[in-house]
């Protein structure tokens, strides 16, 4: 299996942090694993690549809906 390095940016870990969701973060570093080139592309190697939230049925915050 491939291995991935993640890379969290400044603003990426503030968000990841304000959301306080234990397993979200596993999440999305498994959905990552699983499917590395999923998600659209936006361009230069770079995926946009949504995952549900682990705690809330309707999934992502409203604070984080683009």
């Amino acid at each position: 299996m491939e291995q991935h390095h993640f890379i969290q940016s400044p603003i990426y870990s503030k968000l990841i942090d304000t959301i306080r969701e234990a397993g979200l973060q596993v999440a999305i570093e498994e959905a990552i694993n699983n499917n590395p080139k999923g998600g659209k592309l936006l361009g230069g190697g770079i995926h946009k690549l949504r995952v549900a939230s682990t705690k809330r049925p309707e999934g992502t915050p409203d604070f984080l809906k683009i």
